[in-house]
């Protein structure tokens, strides 16, 4: 949804101090299917960033209302979960298939180790996206294995999303005095994960990333420290990724020095001991032959005339037929 490939987020990204990002190619996925998906997967795999995947699950999102040109099923989730730096399914947004048992929806949770809740060993995680379940759909949609949620996140509902052991992903439209004050007042550390979900491209430019996140965190009352293990150690425990999230001997030296936390304005950023950025400029380009190149022109529409656009209405003598 930023509309850039992946080494030019890059480019934006790594000064802010962002040096993993977790990503599903849900767009492209739409467009070229598992294909799109392996062409976004290669063109990460040699830049400084940490671009991890997760296959999108919900491929076309609305099906009969839309026309797709691409479409994951469990086949396809199987097959994609083989890949490098995939971590698992992305954000099951059909919650209404899952409670009610869909077999094609229930197919692509099994594909991820899904369905019974029992996931030990499963091939991924499964991330979710629930804004409107409550109650025993809630308990439901959570028993068949997607036990995290990044939508609508009033005080209320984080509570008891929290009690059921959902991982919380708040993001900056639900942040608010209220929801930190409740995060605040829990008794245990829930491993509360700040994300971003969709960051148009002049507002990453004008604003930031995952940093204005944290920023705006702090402000509405959490502790700074609390906010940055949101922000790395949390999000790495929830994905796996067990060589990130904190400086400590034998994890990546993916290191950003700060002047302080609140204000979280990156200084110096380093990926894998590397330098990428400093002060504010990124120090690697994006190479000029990007394979997301080759996926020009495909999007299939048919030519659209003024015609089209018309919005005709049953209405022809002042009334509405029944």
């Amino acid at each position: 949804s930023t509309l850039v490939t992946p080494a030019h987020f890059a480019e934006a990204v790594l000064p802010l101090g962002v040096t993993t990002i977790a990503e599903d190619p849900h767009e492209v996925a739409n467009v070229l299917g598992a294909d799109g998906i392996r062409t976004m997967i290669e063109a990460s795999a040699n830049i400084p960033l940490k671009v991890e995947y997760l296959i999108s699950s919900s491929v076309p999102s609305a099906p009969g209302l839309e026309t797709a040109g691409g479409k994951i099923g469990p086949e396809e989730v199987e097959s994609l979960l083989t890949l490098p730096n995939v971590l698992g399914l992305a954000e099951v947004m059909d919650g209404a298939s899952v409670v009610a048992e869909d077999e094609h929806a229930l197919s692509i949770l099994a594909a991820c180790g899904g369905v019974n809740g029992q996931r030990v060993d499963s091939p991924g995680v499964i991330e979710g996206h629930n804004p409107m379940l409550r109650g025993r759909a809630l308990s439901a949609f959570i028993a068949a294995g997607i036990d995290s949620d990044h939508t609508l996140a009033t005080p209320e509902d984080l509570v008891e999303k929290a009690r059921q052991g959902v991982t919380l992903m708040l993001q900056e439209r639900y942040l608010s005095t209220e929801s930190i004050a409740v995060l605040e007042a829990l008794p245990m550390d829930i491993g509360l994960c700040l994300v971003t979900d969709d960051v148009a491209p002049d507002y990453l430019l004008s604003d930031g990333h995952l940093d204005k996140v944290l920023r705006r965190t702090i402000e509405l009352g959490m502790d700074p420290m609390r906010a940055l293990r949101a922000c790395t150690w949390n999000p790495s425990q929830r994905l796996r990724l067990w060589d990130r999230g904190a400086i400590t001997p034998g994890r990546a030296a993916d290191i950003v020095r700060v002047e302080n936390f609140e204000s979280f304005r990156a200084k110096l950023v380093m990926v894998n001991g590397m330098i990428v950025a400093n002060e504010g400029r990124c120090l690697w380009q994006a190479p000029a032959d990007d394979p997301m190149f080759s996926m020009s022109d495909t999007v299939s529409l048919s030519h659209q005339t003024a015609d089209d656009f018309v919005i005709t209405t049953p209405i022809s003598d002042g009334t509405v037929p029944i």
